[in-house]
Order: structure tokens, then sequence, then C-alpha cells
């Protein structure tokens, strides 16, 4: 199983980044994600709340519906990884 997350930059100081969990159960990739997520939130007393704002872009196996959720996220990925190049460029 795989599941890729965006990690949408909240605050300024941090850049947006993906990461890729492969398991063999949700479980497994339940736990990485809540691993990774302590791991990015280290450094601030709340946690990850305030820096990152997490989006599933991608899940292999699951219902359409989650598949519907995960494209429209990954549509809101693609735009601004579009648009922060383009403003690059100027």
């Amino acid at each position: 199983m795989i599941r890729k997350v965006w990690y949408e930059a909240i605050d300024p100081y941090h850049s947006d980044e993906v990461q890729t969990f492969i398991g063999a159960t949700w479980e497994d990739l339940d736990e990485q994600e809540t691993e990774f997520n302590k791991w990015l939130g280290r450094n601030h007393p709340a946690g990850i709340i305030f820096l990152f704002r997490a989006h599933t872009i991608y899940e292999s196996d699951c219902s359409e519906i989650d598949k519907e959720i995960h494209a429209e996220a990954y549509k809101r990925y693609i735009e601004k990884q579009r648009t922060h190049k383009e403003s690059e460029n100027m």
C-alpha cells in the first residue's frame, strides 16, 4: 500500500513537502505518517499544527470517494507548484 501526503507550509519559514509512505497495511501507513508528523513538528512547541497542513494526494486501494478527495488535493498541489515556479521566473 502507498500513501502520498503533501505537507503544505503554513509557516513562512518552511517549504511544502511531499512524503511517500509504503506499508503492508493501513496501520503501517498510519504509524509512519504519525511518526513523520512528530518529526516535522519537533522544533515547535505545538508540533506540526502551526507549521504544515497535511493533504493526502494519493492512496492506493482506497474508496472512490477518497480518490475524488485526493484528486482535488493533488490538483491544488499542482496549481500551487505551478504558481510558485511562475513567480520564481519573474
